[in-house]
C-alpha cells in the first residue's frame, strides 16, 4: 500500500509541478510527457511538437531535444511511469480490464513481442524524417494526447472547430489504444510513443533506479505477469529500455525484492 500511494502522489506532485512550472513559464518549458500546446488551458510546451514544428521551418530544435537529453539523464523513463497522464489512463484502463476479467493473456504476450526499437524508429520516422518533408507536424494528427487535451476540450469546453477528418483520425487511433489497454496494457508506450527513446537512459540515469535483490526473489513473476509493458524477465527490471518504472513491480513483489534507489 506505501508503494501504490507512493506512486499516486509522485503522479499528483508531478502534476502540480508542472501546472507551477507552466504557470510561470507559459509556452518555454518542455514538458518530459505528451503534453499538446494545442489545448486552451496549456501550460508548456510538448517537446514532440515543437521538433517538428522547428524542422518544417528549417530550424535546429535545440531546445526540446536538450531537454529531451536532460530528462532522459535524470530519470530515463521514469516520467512514463510516474508523471504521463497518457500512461496513467492506460493504467486505469489496465486495471478496469484486469477487473472486469477481460484482461487476455494472448494480448498481453502480442505485447511482450514487440521489439523496443519498434516506437524509437517509428517516432523518429512520424516526428523526424516526414515534418519537413511534408511541411506539417505528422505526429500530432494521430497523438494521443492531442486528442485529449486539445481535440476535445476546443469542441466540448470552448464549442469551437467542427468534427472533421483529423479529428476521426484522433478518435480511431484513441479507441483503438484504449481497448488494447483494457485487454493487455500501454501498446500506445510500447509502439508509437515518442518518449520510448528516453529508455536508452534507464541503465544510466541517476536517479531513481529500480533493482531486484535476488537473494530475496522467489522467481514467482508476479511482477512480469501485473507488469503494463509486458517486460518478459525478472533481470529486465529496471534496466531494460521497455521499463517505465511505474513501481508497480515493487508493489505486488511478495518478498519485497524490487528494491527502488533514490
Amino acid at each position: 500500500m506505501r508503494i501504490r500511494g507512493l506512486r499516486y502522489l509522485t503522479r499528483l506532485i508531478s502534476f502540480l509541478t508542472w501546472c507551477a512550472v507552466g504557470s510561470v513559464a507559459r509556452y518555454v518549458v518542455p514538458a518530459p510527457f505528451l503534453y499538446c500546446h494545442s489545448c486552451p488551458l496549456a501550460l508548456g510546451i510538448c517537446p514532440i511538437g515543437a521538433i517538428q514544428y522547428a524542422l518544417t521551418m528549417g530550424r535546429v530544435p535545440l531546445l526540446p531535444v536538450g531537454a529531451l537529453l536532460l530528462y532522459g539523464t535524470l530519470l530515463g523513463r521514469a516520467y512514463c511511469g510516474l508523471m504521463c497522464p497518457i500512461g496513467a489512463l492506460q493504467d486505469a484502463l489496465h486495471w478496469l480490464g484486469r477487473r472486469l476479467g477481460i484482461s487476455s493473456e494472448r494480448v498481453r504476450r502480442v505485447l511482450s513481442s514487440i521489439p523496443y526499437w519498434v516506437a524509437p524508429v517509428v517516432s523518429i520516422v512520424l516526428t523526424v524524417v516526414l515534418p519537413p518533408i511534408l511541411g506539417t507536424l505528422v505526429f500530432c494528427y494521430i497523438c494521443i494526447s492531442g486528442f485529449l487535451l486539445a481535440g476535445i476540450p476546443w469542441r466540448v469546453i470552448l464549442g469551437e472547430l467542427g468534427i472533421g477528418l483529423s479529428f476521426l483520425i484522433h478518435l480511431v487511433v484513441f479507441v483503438t489504444f484504449a481497448i488494447l489497454a483494457l485487454l493487455g496494457g500501454r501498446f500506445w508506450c510500447r509502439l508509437l510513443c515518442p518518449f520510448s527513446v528516453l529508455g536508452l537512459c534507464n541503465s544510466v540515469r541517476l536517479f531513481l533506479r529500480l533493482k531486484v535483490d535476488y537473494g530475496r526473489c522467489t522467481k514467482c513473476l508476479r511482477c512480469l505477469g501485473m507488469c503494463p509493458m509486458s517486460i518478459g524477465a525478472v533481470e529486465d527490471v529496471g534496466t531494460s529500455p521497455h521499463c517505465i518504472s511505474c513501481l508497480l513491480c515493487s508493489e505486488v513483489c511478495p518478498q519485497k525484492a524490487v528494491v527502488i534507489e533514490m
